[in-house]
């Protein structure tokens, strides 16, 4: 039997997931060496962040708790 939270883990996996997706592929760092994500807001809003770095720079996107885009930072 799959509990509440175990549902709450698995929607917050994926929405990590189609994160990473989409700052790999749209923020022109074609080849991504390292990446990070960080969470934030755990007394307020919640504030996903996702950063990649290659060599073509660093690019950044971050999203509400719901993960919806708020912000993009194209490679630079």
């Amino acid at each position: 039997m799959r509990t509440r939270h175990g549902r709450k883990e698995r929607l917050l996996s994926v929405v990590f997931a189609a994160l990473v997706e989409e700052a790999t592929s749209t923020l022109g760092v074609d080849t991504p060496q390292t990446g990070q994500l960080t969470v934030g807001g755990l007394t307020g809003s919640l504030t996903i962040r996702v950063t990649v770095t290659g060599p073509e720079g660093t690019a950044a996107l971050e999203a509400d708790g719901a993960g919806k885009v708020v912000r993009r930072t194209p490679a630079r």
